[in-house]
């Protein structure tokens, strides 16, 4: 199965189905990703292999999600695809933002996509559970737990600083949050 068919599947799954917020402008939900996996299986939205990248990246110039597997074998690289599906549906929606809050939206989705991938096990835990240790993950995860099981969330300002600061603090992002990135729509 082609990286391009498992993306569009992994759109449509059932974790996918129960993503409902809107962030920053741009409405994460069901109908928006089955969309989203429309242009991906119709080749407006390419989906390729990257064996020189260590990260999954999102091209808004070539209207491409490049991945460094060649095929998604566990939820990890599905939550990783999924965050570039995100960026993605920016660029269609032709939603443009800081780089900082792109990426919010995107991993807030992230995690609660993996939340509903293992939402029995997670559920089943005592007390507070955080399946992260990675400082921008698990603070994403945290900041996202609000919108576990809501349609139509969103988050104030003040639940979402604790991402911004780790998000700033990342090296990644520390120079690029306040640029603005590119959409031209697809």
């Amino acid at each position: 199965m082609s990286l391009a068919t498992q993306a569009a599947a992994l759109l449509q799954n059932r974790a996918s189905a129960l993503l409902h917020f809107n962030l920053h402008g741009l409405a994460v939900n069901p109908v928006a990703l089955r969309a989203l996996a429309r242009d991906i299986a119709g080749g407006k939205i390419t989906v390729v292999h990257d064996r020189k990248s260590t990260a999954a990246h999102y091209d808004s110039v070539k209207n491409e999600i490049s991945v460094p597997f060649k095929s998604v074998t566990h939820a990890q690289q599905g939550a990783a695809l999924l965050h570039e599906a995100i960026h993605a549906l920016a660029d269609k929606k032709r939603i443009a933002m800081i780089i900082g809050k792109g990426e919010q939206i995107a991993y807030i989705a992230q995690c609660l996509w993996i939340y509903y991938i293992y939402k029995a096990q997670i559920d089943a835990k005592t007390g507070y559970f955080n399946p992260y240790r990675s400082k921008v993950l698990s603070t994403a995860y945290d900041v996202s737990r609000p919108l576990q099981n809501t349609r139509a969330g969103t988050l104030k300002p003040a639940q979402l600083a604790p991402l911004e600061a780790a998000l700033r603090a990342t090296p990644r992002y520390k120079t690029a949050y306040d640029k603005m990135d590119f959409v031209n729509g697809l």
